[in-house]
């Protein structure tokens, strides 16, 4: 979120819980950051992280090799236009999340401000489960991509994919973008069956709810 707000507005309209990822530096992070409390729905901080092949990740980045000083002034300076941020995940990130100094400087900036981290997994080799025990930070890792094929019938089967990890995990986490029209079309289509069948979609911080500062905080 933060490149265009005609896109947001469907997810906005949603009936359910769901937590949206708002990029810094961008002409409507701060707009989109009003528009999606205003419609009683949660944010977070899409942090941009290193890439493995140097793609460029927009604004506020924070590097490997940054002291914990500048990840600090780096994550809070993209927080003022967020002030009801819940947590923050990674945008791009597929070398930052791999660096386990990085980690533990980014991991304990974001415990001191009381936050959680969700792992967007952009890499199999991501240390953030391992820093987050050790730092006991609240994490979670992405279950499924939603729309990395944007045809309809595939949207249908990542979410298929996502209620059947939440099946043997008791949870799962799914990220989709705004960007992709039939997701939001298919979630909503999906919806009803979904409570008939018992399942509830929630925001990320209610998946947090009664996790305290142990060997619990992370999933």
């Amino acid at each position: 979120v933060g490149y265009n707000l005609k896109q947001l507005q469907p997810f906005l309209d949603l009936p359910f819980k769901i937590t949206f990822a708002i990029l810094p530096g961008l002409a409507y992070t701060e707009e989109a950051a009003a528009m999606i409390h205003n419609a009683g729905k949660e944010y977070i901080l899409h942090q941009p992280m290193d890439a493995v092949n140097g793609s460029d990740t927009g604004p506020g980045v924070i590097h490997k090799g940054m002291s914990i000083d500048e990840v600090r002034n780096i994550v809070t300076e993209n927080l003022v236009p967020l002030p009801l941020a819940a947590g923050i995940n990674n945008h791009m990130g597929s070398a930052g999340t791999a660096d386990k100094d990085l980690m533990v400087s980014l991991f304990t900036v974001l415990k001191g401000k009381g936050m959680f981290f969700l792992d967007s997994r952009t890499t199999s080799n991501s240390v953030g489960a391992e820093v987050a025990v050790q730092i006991g930070l609240p994490f979670a890792e992405r279950s499924v991509f939603l729309d990395n094929n944007k045809e309809k019938k595939a949207i249908e089967e990542s979410i298929e994919k996502g209620v059947d990890i939440s099946e043997k995990k008791g949870h799962a986490v799914m990220i989709g973008h705004i960007w992709s029209a039939e997701l939001a079309e298919v979630l909503l289509e999906m919806y009803p069956t979904l409570l008939e069948d018992n399942y509830t979609l929630n925001n990320l911080t209610e998946l947090f709810m009664g996790y305290k500062d142990d060997e619990d905080t992370w999933y």
